[in-house]
């Protein structure tokens, strides 16, 4: 297998076993010398190398740092230094290492071969040299490869999407070849099937979609494509909708999904607050909030300086799936003979940001003098 094909393998959280190289095996018998032992392309990065000489291990071995490779495996050198060689030369030398892939530990026994001069260097430096060559090549491979891959973000939008406001959502295509098709698709409001918006070779375009308009836009900035799907937000069309964004580049196909979980639409005020009188003591004084999702909503009445209930609450649920509320508070009429004496109402609702409030005086009664 490949060393690009283990991060598959990382993804579903398995483990690769080192490949092990020993590229000095030729040293000065006269000169302090140090053997390395390479252990390459294992995953999970904790390892252990030790030596051994003649079947006893060497206590002065030491474990460089592991170092990642451009498939996500990695690398390590485990060392150990020879003092100058006198008497017996043909001692068994091991490299021996264990990893979580191995059953059991990876062994490589070989005997050195000695000589006087200074040419034992050579092939030390070749075996590095090339070493080095071959993950220089790999690690420019990888990232070609990764650099020409076509991808897909996941679709941008607003997290909480107001009715009758402008929506946009943005889906941007990376690495992307000349031949570029973009196609949008909705699937809700009452309906399972999947309704094609529009499908774009072209730069732009417009078509209506059941209630409203749907507008597509494709841009591009250099081998990135980004299309853009902009409409206004209806409760009934779009409530528990998902939107879809399918690319089709060089041959291959990538999607995305984009979910309306959150939907709000804005109370309505019908202005001024209506006032009735109701036989010869009290007012009624009706709050009319409209067209506003979802239904949960507080409505508070301050009369002077005391909270007060409102008497009644009538609910109506539209054909568009918004509510409209008619809050009525009764107000003995004597209190409007203070000028002073003011009556606010207040509203609260997921979709505002502040709460609104609206108050109501002496001055906006009509014939006054009948407070008298």
């Amino acid at each position: 297998m490949p060393r690009l094909g283990f991060l598959y393998l990382f993804l579903l959280h398995q483990t690769v076993p080192p490949v092990l190289l020993i590229p000095n095996k030729v040293i000065q018998r006269k000169k302090e010398t140090t053997l390395i032992c390479m252990a390459n392309g294992f995953y999970p990065e904790d390892i252990d190398i030790s030596w051994y000489k003649d079947n006893k291990h060497l206590t002065n071995s030491e474990l460089g740092k592991q170092e990642r490779n451009p498939d996500g495996t990695y690398r390590v050198k485990g060392t150990v230094t020879l003092p100058p060689m006198d008497g017996k030369m043909d001692h068994n030398f091991s490299c021996r290492v264990q990893h979580l892939s191995l059953q059991q530990p990876l062994q490589e026994d070989f005997q050195l071969e000695y000589e006087d001069g200074s040419s034992s260097a050579l092939p030390v430096a070749c075996g590095i040299a090339v070493l080095l060559a071959v993950l220089v090549i790999v690690a420019i491979i990888w990232k070609r490869r990764k650099k020409a891959t076509f991808s897909l973000k996941p679709i941008a939008g607003p997290t909480t999407l107001i009715v009758g406001e402008e929506t946009k959502l943005q889906c941007t295509g990376t690495n992307c070849a000349s031949d570029v098709q973009v196609t949008w698709s909705v699937k809700g409001g009452g309906s399972d099937e999947w309704i094609v918006i529009n499908q774009l070779g072209d730069e732009e375009a417009t078509e209506p979609l059941l209630i409203g308009q749907y507008v597509v836009h494709c841009e591009k900035e250099g081998n990135n494509h980004i299309a853009t799907l902009t409409f206004t937000l209806h409760l009934d069309t779009h409530k528990g909708a998902t939107f879809s964004c399918k690319f089709v580049s060089g041959g291959k196909t990538k999607e995305k999904h984009f979910h309306t979980k959150t939907i709000q639409a804005k109370p309505k005020v019908q202005e001024p607050i209506n006032i009735t009188f109701q036989g010869s003591q009290n007012l009624d004084l009706t709050l009319n909030l409209q067209r506003f999702y979802p239904k949960d909503i507080k409505i508070k009445w301050d009369c002077g300086e005391e909270t007060q209930q409102p008497s009644k609450e009538n609910w109506r649920e539209n054909s568009d799936l918004t509510w409209d509320v008619t809050s009525v508070c009764s107000v003995p009429k004597g209190l409007f003979k203070d000028k002073a004496f003011r009556v606010r109402v207040t509203w609260e609702h997921e979709s505002m940001g502040d709460p609104e409030s609206r108050e109501v005086s002496a001055a906006d009664i009509p014939f006054r003098c009948t407070l008298l």
